[in-house]
């Protein structure tokens, strides 16, 4: 008999010393065990970061209200940068039209940089030709390629356009101008692979055109603009 209440004794102290990982697995199989026990939610405490312990329910709630601040921030913050993105292409796309209705180089590049100029308050516009040459009134500027080369090195190998704050000796390579001081520039390379030239926006803005900014639309503006290009040089 002494041994029976002793095995007896064993379990009961077992069961007891229930271990946390086996009261996990237990809720995790049973996530509706509370539904039944509304009760013993009150009656659990958590620690809350304040130091003040809250009921398991009062601490649920309050991170579903932190949860809920943080998705309407994100919210907010996506609606944003739709916003943002829709003025671009809307402005993009009247630049395309504008470009496309162009006859010849000078048309083509004056209306670019009015375009630019206008819709994208930018504050000085380039566009470098190296396989056509041209005079002082041409509203485009010739550029050897190798020159060209020298200064940007990867520009036309990696066909990937490039934003920051250059050094002072490409600012005015590209703009000739002091007042200068962030770029994004885009090569122009056609759908053939030939490489024409780029173009350089400027503006008198630090950080205004930046490493981290997306290049999507000036890289599309970029291609749509050596293809005009391509057709009447």
């Amino acid at each position: 008999m002494a041994g029976y209440e002793s095995v007896i004794n064993k379990i009961n102290k077992s069961n007891d010393q229930m271990d946390e990982q086996s009261v996990i697995k237990y809720l995790e199989a049973h996530p509706d065990f509370f539904d039944s026990h509304l009760d013993l939610l009150l009656k659990l405490k958590v620690k809350h970061p304040t130091g003040s312990a809250v009921s398991l329910l009062e601490r649920q709630n309050s991170l579903l209200r932190d949860d809920a601040a943080q998705s309407k921030e994100k919210l907010e913050k996506l609606i944003v940068i739709a916003q943002k993105n829709e003025r671009l292409f809307y402005n993009l796309r009247q630049t395309l039209i504008e470009l496309i209705e162009q006859t010849d180089l000078n048309a083509l590049s004056s209306r670019l940089e009015f375009c630019i100029t206008t819709l994208f308050k930018t504050d000085s516009v380039r566009v470098f030709l190296f396989n056509k040459q041209g005079n002082m009134e041409d509203k485009w500027l010739w550029v050897d390629r190798n020159l060209l080369e020298e200064y940007m090195p990867t520009l036309l190998v990696s066909d990937q356009c490039q934003c920051g704050e250059f050094d002072q000796d490409k600012r005015l390579f590209l703009f000739g101008d002091n007042n200068i001081q962030s770029a994004a520039i885009a090569p122009l390379i056609s759908n053939d692979g030939e490489a024409h030239g780029l173009i350089a926006l400027g503006s008198a803005t630090p950080n205004y055109f930046n490493s981290k900014m997306d290049t999507m639309f000036l890289q599309f503006l970029a291609q749509t603009f050596a293809r005009l290009v391509q057709k009447l040089v």
